[in-house]
């Protein structure tokens, strides 16, 4: 019997409204068929009032900012990471300076208060995403057993919430509704500042011309700020052990790779033995991508592509 079915239509929307997590969302509506009626035919009203839901609080304007810093640099096609002429990575783009600008003087509009549906649309997106990474966090360190950390989650459809792939043991799954609120805004807050500013490092972003307002925005960072942002960096190169754990034992061919110096590293089971190779050292850090890199490593390893360029060579380091 679905509990549900009694209630008004409004009162469905309004407890779907009051989730911060589109995993819970998610959750609620495949147990009940009231609860996805009401959900497909409020689907724009419900996940406008959860997202502002989810960002509301102490930094609501900063994570605003940030996030909507982001949707314009991804929404534009910039010269490549590494290009063939370099002069191009080195002339001025009045677009991005622009955007840079706008995101140091915090003048974005708010979308919410302009009713600017695509927009909206558009940070759902990107909050789910990180929404999905941060709940895989929380659920991974809540757990007492180490092996969790080898569960690689799903985020090719981060709308449908946090699910893990995989043989290995899953983690009890944690989502931000399990958090109080002040937990919540922090988390979210650090996922999302992590984002817009590994991003904002690249290369085609990072340019003498806007050293000032870089520096200015890590000097306003707090210490509890930047061990925050540590503990989501040790979170990204995490993810990449595990892609390699589950290469590296998956595919024998990645094993005996000759002409290559590869590390070892030590499997998280009792009676560890050395597992692998591990990615070679003399890389750039991985979490120097932001969630970019793995998630796209993430979005292929059902099917195992691109796995084998991080023990060929292709990969990043972890020192």
């Amino acid at each position: 019997m679905d509990c549900f079915d009694r209630l008004p239509v409004e009162l469905r929307v309004q407890i779907l409204s009051e989730f911060a997590s589109p995993t819970t969302i998610q959750n609620t509506i495949r147990v009940s068929p009231a609860m996805l009626h009401g959900y497909v035919a409020n689907k724009e009203m419900i996940r406008c009032r959860s997202l502002s839901r989810l960002i509301s609080g102490d930094r609501y304007n900063e994570i605003l900012q940030d996030a909507l810093m982001f949707i314009d640099l991804d929404a534009h096609s910039f010269a490549p990471f590494i290009s063939s002429r370099p002069s191009e990575l080195d002339r001025k783009n009045p677009v991005i300076d622009c955007y840079i600008h706008m995101w140091a003087t915090r003048s974005h509009r708010d979308p919410f208060q302009e009713g600017d549906r695509s927009a909206i649309w558009k940070l759902w997106r990107f909050f789910s995403r990180i929404v999905i990474l941060a709940e895989d966090y929380i659920s991974k360190a809540a757990s007492r057993d180490i092996q969790v950390y080898l569960c690689i989650p799903r985020i090719s459809n981060p709308a449908a919430g946090l699910s893990w792939g995989g043989e290995q043991k899953v983690p009890h799954h944690k989502t931000l509704d399990h958090l109080y609120g002040s937990e919540r805004h922090l988390t979210l807050w650090t996922f999302t500042k992590f984002e817009i500013l590994h991003r904002l490092q690249q290369p085609r972003f990072a340019k003498p011309w806007h050293r000032d307002t870089f520096r200015d925005a890590l000097d306003a960072l707090s210490s509890p700020d930047k061990e925050a942002l540590r503990c989501v960096d040790a979170y990204t190169r995490g993810l990449f052990g595990a892609l390699c754990w589950k290469c590296t034992t998956n595919n024998e061919s990645f094993k005996d790779l000759e002409g290559v110096h590869l590390c070892r590293y030590e499997c998280p089971t009792d009676g560890a033995e050395p597992c692998g190779p591990r990615i070679m050292r003399n890389f750039v850090r991985v979490s120097h991508f932001g969630f970019d890199l793995v998630a796209h490593m993430l979005n292929h390893v059902a099917n195992e592509r691109h796995l084998g360029r991080l023990t060929q060579g292709g990969g990043v380091g972890w020192d």
